[in-house]
């Protein structure tokens, strides 16, 4: 029987996956996945398009129960999750302040303090269907911060951003993690921006082919072949700096 609960696993992590598979009809979605999310690390995942990262992300936040295999949570966990997208009628226009508080409980210090940590609090009386790619996904991510997570799940958050806002993005997301000791698991199928901070990349096709440092998966022969490449010396992995503010580029 799957078993998807919060128990009493180690205090160093969040999260452990135990040959996990998600089955839909015959279809096998993720195959036999088996890894673990420390405290205070940032894990990202990596693969080609249908490889099963939404899935997988959506078994980790909960959203989708196991076929076989086990999910272990620490008994505390908080997860905070920025989807894909979000989808708006136009019809219906909601201003970024009233995004942030619906559907849940929030007080003025929790606001607060999402609003300073991403830098959205110019955004608030702003329609949420006008904003560009890169300021929608700031407000999800404050969003995603309002309950104080310990760890923070980012489904593919570069999606109709430009490249500097990407990396204006991942700078941001460092910063966060740093400061607040809060785990990252970063989704993406982009393989010449990754966070180089990463303590762990994984590499998804439907199992896990790879795993290890950044520089241990650009050696990888499985990584090389999942993504067809000869080589790595064309890979540039995003390191973060400090030279620059962190807005965002409208599109």
């Amino acid at each position: 029987m799957p078993m998807n609960s919060n128990t009493s696993i180690s205090d160093e992590k969040l999260v452990e996956f135990h040959n996990v598979y998600l089955k839909v009809g015959t279809e096998e979605l993720v195959q036999n996945i088996s890894f673990s999310i420390k405290k205070a690390e940032i894990i990202t995942l990596l693969g080609p398009n249908g490889a099963g990262k939404t899935s997988l992300t959506r078994l980790l936040v909960g959203l989708a129960q196991p076929t076989s295999g086990s999910i272990q949570r620490h008994s505390d966990l908080t997860i905070g999750y920025v989807p894909q997208q979000i989808n708006l009628k136009q019809s219906l226009p909601m201003t970024a302040e009233r995004f942030l508080k619906s559907g849940r409980r929030t007080t003025q210090e929790q606001l607060d303090k999402a609003l300073e940590l991403t830098q959205v609090r110019h955004l608030l009386k702003k329609s949420v269907q006008v904003l560009s790619g890169g300021e929608r996904q700031r407000l999800l991510l404050a969003r995603a911060l309002l309950g104080d997570p310990q760890l923070l799940v980012l489904d593919e958050p570069m999606q109709g951003i430009d490249l500097q806002g990407q990396e204006e993005l991942y700078a941001l997301l460092y910063d966060i993690q740093r400061n607040q000791k809060i785990s990252i698991f970063l989704v993406s199928h982009d393989l010449h921006i990754v966070m180089s901070e990463s303590n762990h990349i994984m590499c998804l096709n439907k199992h896990l082919c790879c795993s290890g440092s950044s520089h241990e998966i650009q050696q990888n022969p499985a990584f090389l072949k999942l993504f067809g490449l000869e080589s790595s010396e064309h890979l540039a992995f995003y390191r973060h700096r400090h030279d620059h503010n962190h807005g965002f580029t409208r599109n």
